[in-house]
Parts: structure tokens; sequence; C-alpha cells
């Protein structure tokens, strides 16, 4: 009992301090007390371990190795205290436990470890790793489900580590594969007594949108209605959210499902942003409609209305009207960072848009309107971070990328390096699911770091860029799978060359690539000549032989 106590201690004190040392002691001392006596190592105690320490060593160890510790202890230990965790796993479950709540946990363990063992993977390895963790959580849900109220907490753990683990899969593309298993979850949730409704809403959400795009439109419409009960008791952030994506799942019936539930004059003009936005009102009734919405919402003070609608403007080819969204918020006071941003988001567009056809003219007036507009959307990005809406960080990255295009030469490239760089780094905080831009943004931040000779800090973009997964149609595909990993590997590749100073490359082909670049990096005609030569003659070597 008394070495059981002190395991239970250091394990609390492991947590308290941030101690893998501590752990690694907790669980020498468990060991010893599960391991039977022995001639050459006789026990002067009968004390046995119960199974449950095992469990509370592996949490404590999962948590002490979560991606979000930042301790240098922790970081340095991370893959130890990530196996110590299946170890201990492993050991309660050979016990043959019984089926109670530290039975559930070790299944909700093993999927943390499962989900974080996942990253990197793409493709169906990727589908395959995260459904095996989802599999443990729903091993843990039936568990809890059996004995409540009582494991009522459980289910609410279960329905977070659910969350977690459903991330990778929760995007376009691969919204199919959770729906097997979040429906469960989601009853699940909906059935405790926990006040929790902006979790559950969370939840109807992410369920309603895998319908849809799963074109199951009727079930996600449904599950949307079902939802209308608890909107009195929701933020304004999370009714206006259910409201549009009611409006745009029932866009083939002319989004009429929302206006039964929009029970303010906000939630009815975001209903009517969101018709435009969805394509429910026909393309010559638009401009009209955008600029009633403009009047209405400036009428009722709805500035984030306004701004999102000067976005709208734009995307639909209404210059005009987009100004006089501009204007419109003009004299509001304490508007928001939200619509700070969407505001400069659509002037920094509008002064690349005055250059008409100039526009995507190679000249000294277009790169110059196209890098103060950067530069305006750089100023106003820690704003976007700063509001927190994933759908403004989105907005601000998306347009600085389709501006920085016609830019993004080898002469010019680096004068939109930082930009590029503050949104990768907004789009990595919020783990944003927009990943093929993301992987274009690494790409592109890559050559800029290798123009400046970065080659450990591209090398860094480059790995970032290839750990993330996208999905591409498949008649879209026509060599790669996930088409920018041709070029991160042919860097990557490249970068590991130049960085490997007293290696030379074993393959021919890899000699005259390390040549060519050689070349290209070259100011020296003659130099740039012969290097080529020596390329030519390593590449006709290969093709003779």
């Amino acid at each position: 009992m008394l070495d059981e106590l002190r395991a239970r201690a250091l394990i609390e004190q492991s947590r308290s301090e941030c101690s893998p040392a501590l752990l690694n002691e907790a669980y020498q001392v468990v060991k010893d007390l599960s391991t039977p006596p022995t001639l050459s190592n006789p026990k002067l105690s009968m004390e046995q371990a119960s199974p449950e320490l095992y469990v509370l060593i592996s949490e404590t160890s999962l948590d002490l190795s979560s991606p979000s510790r930042t301790e240098d202890q922790l970081v340095s230990s991370r893959i130890h205290l990530q196996e110590l965790a299946y170890n201990c796993l492993q050991s309660f479950m050979s016990s043959k436990p019984s089926s109670d709540q530290f039975l559930a946990r070790a299944y909700l363990a093993y999927a943390t470890l499962a989900c974080r063992w996942a990253e990197g993977r793409k493709g169906d390895g990727l589908v395959d790793a995260v459904l095996k963790a989802l599999d443990f959580v729903m091993r843990a849900l039936n568990l809890a489900l059996e004995s409540l109220p009582r494991y009522q907490f459980l289910v609410y753990n279960a329905s977070v580590v659910y969350w977690r683990c459903s991330r990778p899969l929760q995007r376009k593309g691969y919204f199919q594969h959770i729906l097997n298993s979040m429906p469960q979850m989601c009853d699940a949730l909906m059935k405790l007594e926990s006040e929790d409704v902006e979790w559950k809403s969370k939840y109807i959400i992410a369920l309603a949108r895998a319908y849809d795009f799963s074109d199951r439109s009727d079930d996600a419409g449904k599950l949307l209605q079902n939802a209308v009960g608890m909107m009195p008791n929701l933020s304004e952030e999370t009714q206006v959210e259910i409201v549009r994506l009611l409006v745009h799942i029932d866009r083939a019936k002319g989004g009429a499902a929302a206006d039964r539930i929009a029970s303010s004059p906000k939630l009815g003009l975001f209903a009517r942003l969101q018709k435009v936005k969805s394509g429910i009102i026909s393309d010559d009734k638009v401009p009209e409609e955008l600029e009633d919405l403009i009047k209405s919402s400036s009428e009722a003070g709805e500035f984030k209305v306004l701004a999102e609608v000067g976005r709208l403007c734009l995307l639909k080819g209404q210059t005009s009207c987009a100004q006089n969204a501009i204007k419109a918020i003009g004299g509001g006071k304490d508007a928001g960072m939200a619509v700070t941003v969407l505001t400069e988001c659509t002037k920094a567009q509008l002064s690349v848009l005055s250059l008409g056809e100039e526009a995507e003219m190679y000249t000294r007036k277009m790169v110059d309107t196209r890098l103060d507009a950067l530069s305006r959307l750089e100023k106003a990005l820690p704003s976007a971070v700063r509001s927190k809406d994933a759908n403004v960080i989105h907005e601000i990255c998306s347009l600085a990328w389709s501006l920085c295009l016609p830019i993004l030469q080898p002469n010019l490239r680096k004068q939109a390096k930082r930009v590029l760089q503050a949104c990768c780094k907004a789009l990595e905080d919020i783990d944003s699911p927009l990943h093929e831009l993301r992987v274009q943004l690494y790409l592109e931040v890559a050559r800029c770091d290798v123009a400046d000779d970065l080659y450990a800090a591209a090398a860094v973009q480059v790995q970032k860029g290839l750990a993330l997964d996208y999905f591409v149609p498949e008649d879209l595909i026509v060599e790669y799978k996930r088409p920018f990993d041709k070029h991160l590997n042919l860097m990557k590749k490249k970068l590991s060359m130049k960085m490997s100073l007293y290696s030379a490359p074993d393959r021919p082909e890899d000699k005259a690539m390390l040549l060519i670049e050689q070349a290209r990096e070259s100011k020296e005609a003659a130099l740039r000549a012969s290097l080529l030569d020596r390329a030519v003659g390593i590449l006709s070597a290969v093709l003779t032989s």
C-alpha cells in the first residue's frame, strides 16, 4: 500500500512539476510492484500494484508530451514519454481489466497516441491512421454509455478526444470518412445534461457540413433544425454560423428554412448575405440586392455585415457597390477588428483593380500598386490574428496569395516574402484546413529562403509543406496525387545536396543537378558555361551507358 501511495504521489508531482524523471520513477515503482518475486529478486512485500496506475501514468505521459508543451525538458523527452504511455497501456491491457472507467480512459489514451502517430501521413495512410484512433474513441464511448449518468464525464471526454482526432478529416474530400462515427458521438453528446451548448453546437455544425459535402443535404437540414431549440442559449457568433449554414444547405429550396429561425434583424441580414453568396439570388438581381443590403445594414449599424458585403461585391464584380460599403463603414465607431481587417482587404483589392487591364501587365506601376496593397494586408494581419476569427484570417491570407501571384518572379519574390511568412504563421497557428493554400505558401517562402542562401530555413518550410495533405479532384490529377509535392521533393533533394558540405552525390543525375544549380547561381558567364558543359557530359554518359 505504501509503495502504491508513493507511486500516486510521484505521478501527481510529475504532472505539477512537468518532470519526466519523476514519472519514470513512478513507472519503475509500479513495474516493481507488478513483477512477481523470484529467487534472484525476492520481494519482502506481497503488495500488488493496481492496474489503474498504468492508465494514470499513460495519461500523464500524453499530457506532458503534448505538442502544445514547449518546455525544453518536455520537448526533448516527447518521444520517450509517448513510448512510456504505450508501454503502460500494453501492461494495463495484459492485466485483463474489467469494463470500468479506467478501460474507457485507456481507450482514449490509445486514441490520442494513434492520432499523434498519424501526423505527417497523407492520403489513404492518413485516413487509416485516423480511423484507427476514432475506433478507440468509439469503444470508450460505448463503455461510457452503458453506465450513464455515472460515466457522463467520460462521454464529454470522449467528445473532446474525438474532435482532436477527427480534425485531419474535417475538410473537403475527407468528410465522408467520419460519417460512420460522428453521428453516434453527436447523439451521445446531445443526451448529456451538460449546459455546454456551445460545444454541442460545434458538433452539430461540423456534422452538418460533413453531410452537405457528402451530398446528404436533407440530413444536414434536419440536424440543424433540431438545433433551433438551442439558439437562445448560443452566442451571437454561433447563431450567425448556424443560420448561414442552413441557408447554404437549403440552397436548392431558396434558403427558406433559415428565414424561419432568423429571429433578429442581424440574423436576417446575414441570411440575405448568404443567399447571395450561395448563388440563390439570380445574377441579374445581385447588384440590386447588394445595394439594398448595404442600405439596410448601414441603418441597423451592422458593420460586420457591411464588411462582408464589401468582400462579396468584389467577388461578384461589383466594384462600385464595394466602394459604397466602405463609405458606409467609414463613419462607424468601435466596429471591431474583424470589420477593420475585412475593410482593409477590400481597399487593397480595389487599389489593384483600379489599374484595369494594367493589373496583369508587368509595369512599374503594377508592381508598386501590388506591393502597396500587400503592405496594407501585412499591417492588417496581426489584427486578424487578434480577432480570433478563422474566416477573417482565411480571407486575408487568400487575398494576399492572389495579389502576390503576378510578382512571384525571381527578381521580385523577395519583396513579398514578409507577408507570405506572416500568412504561413497565421494559418499554422489556427491549424487551418486550407492545406493546399498553406503548401503553396510554404513553397514560395522556401524559394525566398533559397534566394537568400538560408538553406536550413528553406528546408524547414519544405518539410512543413510535405507534412500537409490536401485534396485534389481525380480529374485534375496528372502525375502526382498532390501536385506540389513534385516541386517540394525536388527542392528537398537540392537542399540536401547543398547542405552536405563534405559528401558528394553518389548518383550521376544528382551530380548533374548540383552542377546545374551552381551554374544557375553563378554570375560569371564563363563559369556558368563550364559547369553546364560538365553537367551535359555527365548526363550524356548516363544516356549512352
